[in-house]
């Protein structure tokens, strides 16, 4: 894509009515469900070197993003819980959908991951125009409850022994867009 290929396309994206997806943890369902997304949220992805770049914003990807993403907040799950509490805390990562106006490109994390699927906003997004993905569809994020969330794992024999399903297992993981 040429320079100017590139630059047309982000403008075009900037402007037009985009569908994307959002990335967290299922422990801040009820949250945006009550009160939607909003910048400044505390991150559940990355580390404090992406503070100061994360101020006052929300960050999206489009398709071709989301299993980066997915794996960055399994991974940030896995060292911050205990397998065994990834359950009860609700630790899983779900991937939420809206379609906005107004998106960014995140020059940041586009070059971190060597592509340009990732986006951000300044404005908080009303639960209402939130879905989140489980077993094949999109639901309303207000109905997140009915979400069987163990689910999003494979069990071993002892407790400890907790894993993640893998993306063609994976309830949570939306595998054609």
């Amino acid at each position: 894509m040429t320079l100017k290929q590139k630059i047309e396309h982000r403008y075009t994206l900037v402007m037009a009515s985009t569908v994307v997806y959002h990335v967290t943890l299922a422990s801040r369902l009820a949250g945006i469900a009550a009160s939607g997304l909003k910048p400044d949220s505390k991150a559940n992805i990355g580390t404090m070197a992406y503070d100061a770049h994360r101020k006052g914003k929300l960050f999206f990807t489009d398709s071709s993003g989301i299993g980066h993403w997915k794996s960055k907040a399994e991974d940030f799950a896995e060292d911050a819980v205990e397998p065994e509490d990834l359950l009860s805390k609700l630790a899983i990562p779900v991937v939420l959908r809206a379609t906005l106006d107004g998106l960014e490109p995140d020059e940041l994390a586009n070059s971190d991951i060597g592509q340009d699927h990732a986006y951000y906003t300044t404005a908080s997004i009303p639960a209402n125009l939130i879905s989140v993905f489980y077993n094949g569809q999109w639901l309303p994020v207000s109905q997140w409850k009915t979400i069987d969330f163990k689910d999003a794992f494979d069990f071993g024999d002892e407790s400890w022994d907790v894993q993640f399903k893998q993306n063609n297992n994976d309830p949570f993981f939306p595998k054609s867009i």
